[in-house]
């Protein structure tokens, strides 16, 4: 068993293919405006939470009492769940609507690299506790984002992700949007169909450009992280639209809709199956078989026959021998409900010293393998979308990264002193070694950050004479130059972009596919790809 967690840790999986056994889950948080403005619903089931609350009204008060007073419900089971006034009758009667939400997990479909779970710099949460950004990372509080290679500003991996989720139509949804005499279309680079609304998105593609010529949308506008459903489901509460155009022609439309963001990437074991003692699992009903009519009347884990517990539960799921783990459990909660270890009955009556089967953020030790993260909290802050978040980020990232970029920098610094010849030392920006010369094979454009391309002059009209830009982060230039094909969406000018496809070869960079079609672009751009200072392009691109 050690060695299947050591390929995965490696993320090796021509020794062993681990993907078949650590399955990678999404939880999210799904909030949505219902119709139930009578009795109080509970969103989910939960272990340990339930709402102490007789209706909507009177959760409500107890809410507003608590911020009142500055007092909290110490078993934590208030929850802040609105009522809102979401439509007036003809008559002038108001339609009241509940907030609910719930959180679920989806198990994925395809397996996620764990180097594609990059922790975020909450400067905030580390300074107070003197942690390095390599001590935070191994904590409980680290957040991380989800980083592909192929991302890119208008779909990345966390979209195809939750582009599994379905909304409340569940599994098998297909509902197409028509709204505003358009349809949505998917925003996934080379992909012309439909979006299905069913599931979740935050980004899309339209039929026609809007006012400002542009043909992408975002659902939360200048929100990132909020995720889009539509649903059929009858308990949610319908918004109603009807627009007339010029041609007096009015079309009608209801939508009900529920909202989405990702809260945490699980990786699910194979300690959650594994049973090599053969403990038995009991149904929740048989729990005083498990728990009772031991010493006392109760079973409490002990290493004796009357005191170990009888089996397993699904709340008491000790099934993973203590052994396999060679050191003690690290970074404990006080919330955590879990013993180290207890003493468990198997089939035959045999004692068996058993530690947690269930999920942990982090494992124990393992011989040889270390201590291993299975969850990654990716959960956003609601700050993130705000212009001063955006602007400290930027700050944080330009200070803490010792960033080289100049033309970044309002006054340019000081060249360092030169020392007098024959001193041994030499000046920064010497630091070329001994006999490394230049070859022919140097790329013309060296991996840089970032890097912009422009297209040839437009040639046809319409639209007339025009370029476009292209944007390349070193991951991409990278990707590119190792010979890999690398799908880009281009700069918006004269009311349009393109969805290209771009090459590295004989020292450049080229377009190979423009719209999904061959070159050149509808609108003449040649398959050249130039950087402001270059004077054109070579004649073979023509």
């Amino acid at each position: 068993m050690r060695e299947w967690f050591k390929a995965w840790r490696d993320q090796n999986y021509s020794v062993r293919d681990y993907r078949k056994y650590f399955k990678p889950v999404l939880c999210y948080l799904e909030g949505a405006w219902t119709k139930n403005t009578e009795s109080i619903e509970e969103p989910f089931f939960s272990d340990r939470h339930s709402l102490d609350a007789t209706s909507w009204f009177d959760l409500q008060e107890k809410v507003r009492y608590s911020a009142y007073t500055g007092r909290k419900n110490l078993l934590e089971n208030f929850a802040f769940l609105p009522t809102a006034i979401i439509n007036i009758t003809a008559s002038g009667v108001p339609v009241y609507a509940q907030w609910n939400y719930r959180m679920l997990c989806h198990p994925l479909s395809k397996d996620l690299p764990t180097s594609y779970l990059k922790p975020v710099d909450d400067l905030s949460v580390r300074l107070p506790r003197g942690h390095s950004f390599e001590t935070y990372s191994a904590t409980r509080g680290a957040r991380f984002i989800v980083v592909s290679p192929e991302d890119s500003p208008d779909w990345n991996y966390l979209d195809t992700m939750m582009g599994e989720v379905p909304g409340k139509d569940n599994y098998g949804a297909q509902i197409f949007d028509t709204a505003f005499n358009t349809t949505l279309l998917s925003a996934v680079p080379e992909d012309e169909n439909k979006l299905n609304v069913g599931y979740y998105s935050r980004r899309y593609r339209v039929e026609k450009a809007d006012a400002m010529g542009l043909s992408f949308g975002r659902r939360g506008f200048s929100d990132p992280n909020v995720f889009m459903a539509e649903t059929t489901h009858k308990n949610i509460a319908d918004i109603y639209l009807r627009q007339c155009y010029s041609n007096k022609v009015c079309l009608e439309s209801n939508k009900r809709m529920s909202y989405a963001i990702p809260l945490e990437i699980i990786y699910l074991t194979p300690l959650s199956s594994w049973n090599p003692y053969d403990i038995p699992l009991h149904k929740d009903e048989d729990i005083d078989r498990v728990l009772s009519n031991g010493f006392n009347g109760k079973r409490i884990g002990g290493f004796l026959p009357h005191s170990a517990f009888n089996g397993s539960l699904s709340s008491q799921y000790y099934r993973t021998p203590a052994d396999f783990f060679s050191g003690v459990e690290l970074r404990r909660n006080p919330a955590d409900t879990m013993k180290k270890s207890v003493g468990v009955l198997d089939k035959h009556n045999t004692i068996r010293n058993m530690t947690a089967s269930g999920i942990r953020v982090f494992l124990p030790n393992i011989a040889e393998v270390g201590v291993l993260r299975t969850r990654f909290p990716i959960t956003p802050v609601h700050a993130e979308s705000s212009p001063v978040w955006k602007e400290l980020n930027a700050l944080k990232d330009f200070v803490m990264k010792n960033h080289e970029d100049r033309k970044m920098n309002q006054r340019q610094p000081r060249p360092p002193k030169v020392r007098p010849q024959g001193a041994r030392a030499t000046t920064q920006r010497s630091r070329v070694r001994p006999g490394k010369t230049t070859t022919a094979s140097t790329p013309v454009y060296p991996i840089r950050q970032p890097l912009i391309l422009m297209t040839s002059i437009a040639t046809r009209y319409p639209p007339g004479e025009h370029y476009h830009t292209i944007e390349f982060n070193k991951h991409q230039q990278a990707r590119l130059q190792k010979g890999e094909i690398v799908h880009f969406r281009t700069s918006q000018d004269n009311g349009h972009s393109h969805t290209v496809k771009v090459q590295f070869f004989n020292g450049r960079y080229h377009l190979i596919k423009c719209d999904s079609k061959t070159m050149p672009c509808w609108d003449g751009h040649t398959t050249c790809l130039t950087t402001e200072e270059e004077a054109g392009c070579p004649l073979e691109d023509f």
